[in-house]
């Protein structure tokens, strides 16, 4: 499926190496290797996949698995051809849970998906920023913000509680010493 990619790879093949004990799962692409080629979520997955099916936990995280990329995919970045089906389950999102599961995606593939599709057609080319590092920074203004209004509203809620009352222009605060 990776191969597929021709514009990531000039021969139209892509080669991952059997795991074996010393080499539990495949690293996460460093350097000159962190291309938009391998900085998508279909990648991600299908080697994930490829882990799983030579008896090795999928345990890469995605956050580290795209911690060198410059930009990152939905899907595969330039697209495929219509004539390669790739697994619906390879474009399921892993930025929320920022893993790949196994029991998801074949739950997906036996329930939700009676077959494969064309990821040329399904998939999004469009970037996104690193999600992981986006959603720390707005949890932390959002609540650095919500805090810092909700000390304003008490602050002015007791000084407008606790001021003396001022009596009206004119200078008569009592109603009954009025003139008649």
């Amino acid at each position: 499926y990776l191969s597929a990619q021709p514009r990531c790879f000039s021969d139209t093949t892509f080669t991952l190496k059997a795991l074996d004990n010393d080499t539990k799962r495949y690293p996460p692409p460093k350097g000159n290797k962190a291309t938009p080629c391998q900085c998508n979520e279909p990648a991600y997955s299908l080697i994930q996949a490829c882990t799983v099916c030579q008896g090795f936990p999928a345990n890469t995280r995605w956050s580290d698995w795209t911690d060198e990329c410059d930009d990152i995919y939905q899907g595969f970045p330039y697209g495929l051809s219509p004539l390669i089906e790739v697994p619906a389950w390879a474009n399921l999102d892993v930025v929320q849970a920022d893993r790949w599961s196994e029991a998801v995606a074949k739950t997906y593939a036996e329930t939700q998906n009676p077959g494969p599709s064309s990821t040329g057609a399904s998939s999004s080319s469009t970037t996104h920023p690193n999600y992981n590092k986006v959603i720390k920074i707005v949890i932390g203004c959002s609540a650095g913000i919500g805090g810092l209004l909700i000390i304003v509203a008490v602050i002015i809620i007791c000084s407008l509680k606790n001021r003396p009352r001022q009596p009206p222009p004119g200078g008569v605060a009592n109603p009954a010493m009025m003139p008649p």
